[in-house]
């Protein structure tokens, strides 16, 4: 299924700043990570990973702060099933 462009962002942080797309999709799989970028992965709803951001238990990045401010955003406006609904 082709991706769903949300919105873009521009990020700021102490190293960068840098333009972020936001898109939306689903997949069923498989999902394998690049060993080149990261050391894994794992799959969080979006409340553990905001809850998680707003209690700096993660390391996240800025863009997928951003990520999820906007995504957080769509959510209180549409709803998570609207937005599901769209994809």
């Amino acid at each position: 299924m082709p991706l769903r462009f949300l919105q873009k962002v521009l990020v700021r942080s102490e190293f960068e700043t840098e333009m972020t797309a936001i898109f939306a999709g689903r997949s069923n799989g498989p999902f394998h990570f690049n060993t080149q970028e990261t050391d894994g992965g794992a799959f969080c709803t979006l409340e553990d990973l905001s809850t998680a951001e707003r209690r700096r238990q993660l390391p996240l990045t800025p863009a997928l702060v951003a990520s999820l401010e906007v995504l957080g955003h769509l959510v209180r406006e549409r709803g998570v099933r609207t937005l599901l609904d769209t994809l």
